[in-house]
């Protein structure tokens, strides 16, 4: 089997190198000794931390390589277990995948789990498409899972597959990819259409007295949570237990945060100080939220956004005057806030039971989810006649055929008058004006 390793040039090219190229025999570089005494170099960089872990997950990368290739075998005869393991263990480390995306693999793949316990002790070569399709099936009909999270389950199978290929030399084709293939194809059919409508996950608010009960609930609440900070004669900042009363506005900034940006929860999480502007009123443009980045489940490290890409996104009028009150509340309490501090700081677990879906049941809207405040911002805005690209740009949607495909219900593709905004509002502002 081949020897790898990871050194330095110049521990490669010996003394004379590094006396005629001092600053080159500092580079990270891969040395590969092959039967036969046949020696192959690659270079990975200067030696910083970064480089050397990458050289290092490339090495395991050509091992793994060299090991299945000098034992001679064929990925199709491994186990699958055997792979999935490997890509747990390795796998989603060479591929940089989410923090929640590899959370999602080990849950799926891990001992024990549905997939090891289906296609544990098969061959990948056993295994086909009409296997996948019994498997998908299952979760759906008889194990009750909603078809999101079985499809969830697919990625999973799908990336041991893709690792086999890329990493163990199996040269079939992937089960899942014919089986999503096969039901691409029904799925254009008028009944698969039908039926896809009738289980539509979307459940915007529509009922706009409801809406703008459930924004003034949320603000009842947040004046239920006592800061208790006031001021003395002298100026000075001073904590009473129960003679002062000031409201706790966070939580409430996150409910309109969310309605008049369409922003996902994680990605509202991860909002800092520095990424909004609050401009002027008078100033439509100045009035911007920059999304970059993504608390994916509410977890501490901050990961891309969905689609990868930042994007930019209109403020409301109604969500600047929330957040210049939020602000000066931090001040009084004396905690002025920095471009690099979170705006919100909220646990979502706790935001979303004792507090948003309180304002939902007080507003008699029955049990919510915070995605329901997403779809409500999409669904409004397309009714009201506002450009499908505008609205896709603003959910920072990979493709305007993804928003097409999700809000086909509220997209008419018969023409309608968009309704006009003031000469100093976003489109966001039709929704409060529409609950108002």
């Amino acid at each position: 089997m081949a020897s790898i390793s990871l050194t330095t040039l110049g521990k490669l090219r010996g003394t004379w190198f590094r006396e005629r190229y001092p600053e080159r025999s500092r580079l990270l570089a891969i040395q590969i000794r092959e039967r036969g005494g046949k020696k192959r170099t690659i270079e990975i960089g200067e030696d910083t931390a970064e480089n050397r872990t990458r050289g290092e997950r490339r090495v395991e990368e050509l091992r793994w390589a060299a090991k299945a290739s000098a034992a001679g075998q064929d990925a199709s005869l491994l186990g699958f277990r055997e792979i999935a393991l490997d890509f747990l263990e390795r796998g989603m480390t060479w591929r940089e995948l989410a923090p929640s995306t590899q959370e999602d693999r080990r849950s799926h793949l891990g001992l024990g789990k549905r997939i090891d316990r289906t296609f544990g002790e098969r061959t990948l070569s056993g295994i086909g498409e009409r296997d996948i399709e019994m498997f998908f099936l299952g979760l759906v009909h008889e194990e009750g899972l909603a078809e999101k999270t079985a499809k969830n389950h697919l990625d999973s199978l799908a990336d041991v597959f893709h690792h086999a290929k890329k990493h163990n030399g199996f040269d079939g084709m992937s089960p899942v990819a014919m089986f999503r293939e096969t039901r691409r194809k029904e799925g254009n059919t008028k009944a698969a259409r039908a039926r896809k409508e009738s289980g539509d996950v979307r459940k915007p608010i529509e009922d706009l007295e409801a809406l703008q009960r459930m924004v003034d609930k949320s603000a009842e609440l947040a004046l239920d949570r006592a800061a208790l900070v006031a001021r003395n004669r002298h100026g000075k900042r001073e904590r009473f237990t129960q003679s002062v009363r000031r409201r706790d506005p966070r939580k409430h900034v996150a409910t309109v945060l969310l309605l008049d940006s369409g922003i996902r929860l994680g990605e509202a999480l991860a909002l800092r100080w520095g990424h909004i502007s609050l401009g002027t009123e008078t100033d439509a443009a100045s009035r911007t939220i920059r999304v970059s980045a993504s608390n994916s489940r509410g977890r501490d490290a901050t990961g891309s956004t969905k689609s990868g890409r930042s994007r930019s996104v209109a403020m409301s009028l109604r969500l600047r005057e929330l957040l210049i009150d939020f602000e000066e509340w931090l001040v009084d309490c004396g905690r002025k806030p920095c471009s690099g501090d979170l705006i919100l700081g909220i646990d979502p677990a706790n935001w979303r039971n004792r507090h948003f879906k309180r304002a939902c049941v007080l507003a008699e809207l029955g049990d919510r989810s915070p995605k329901d405040l997403r779809d409500t911002f999409a669904s409004q805005l397309l009714t009201c006649g506002v450009q499908l690209a505008y609205v896709s740009q603003q959910l920072g949607h990979a493709s305007v055929e993804v928003t097409a495909q999700r809000y086909a219900r509220w997209a008419d593709p018969a023409y309608r008058i968009p309704m006009e905004t003031a000469e100093h509002e976003v489109p966001a502002d039709l929704i409060a004006r529409l609950g108002g």
